[in-house]
């Protein structure tokens, strides 16, 4: 037999095979932590003061007039309110009600007044009605009568009512009113015996919120 031959060469590479299916998808990752809660948004106002430039409607009568009043030898702009017997004498506000005040647990209504005469007593009527798209406008509501006595001229008093149940819990308007009632015999709470001026330096007006 005669000797084995060399080896030939090597053959060509084959075709690379096919791609293998894809791995199953791994796990979803732990949720993060949650984010930092926002700063709380800043209160609404909790007080505000009407002025006598701000008390729009008066009495269609002369009664209540705008006036510039010597004080001790200085003038102020206030709301003059005259004696009568036989009337009565209101001015009134209207404004957009602030954020909040309709779930107030009190909204303080202050009249800062002085008087011309200290001969007898003043009867005041504090008033408030709020309103919403639909309602029926301008039927105010009232508080009881406040009868005040002041003792001297040239002085600061005020007199205040709590109307925080005279304002629907969805109102958007609120309306303001002072009234002087001076119908003598008309009040049972009293009659307003005082024959001077009234002089009315504006109102505040404060809410207690929840």
């Amino acid at each position: 037999m005669g000797a084995t031959g060399d080896t030939g060469p090597a053959g060509a590479a084959g075709a690379t095979g096919a791609a293998g299916a894809a791995g199953a998808a791994g796990a979803a990752g732990a949720t993060g932590p949650a984010g930092a809660t926002g700063a709380t948004g800043a209160a609404g106002p909790n007080e505000l003061w009407i002025s006598p430039s701000d008390l729009g409607a008066l009495s269609p009568n002369s009664l209540v007039t705008r006036a510039d009043v010597n004080i001790n030898g200085y003038l102020q702009s206030v709301i003059k309110i005259a004696d009568t017997t036989t009337a009565t004498a209101y001015m009134t506000s209207l404004f957009l009600l602030p954020k909040g005040w309709s779930k107030a647990t009190s909204v303080k209504m202050t009249v800062f007044y002085s008087v011309s005469r200290v001969d007898g007593n003043i009867d005041f009527i504090l008033g408030a009605q709020s309103y919403k798209v639909g309602d029926a406008l301008f039927t105010t509501g009232s508080n009881a009568s406040n009868i005040v006595t002041p003792t001297a001229v040239n002085t600061l008093y005020s007199t205040e009512k709590n109307i925080a149940g005279l304002i629907k819990p969805d109102a958007t308007l609120l309306e303001i009113a002072v009234e002087r009632y001076m119908i003598n015999g008309g009040d049972p709470a009293g009659d307003d015996t005082n024959t001077g001026d009234v002089y009315i330096f504006g109102i505040k007006l404060e809410a207690v919120l929840p």
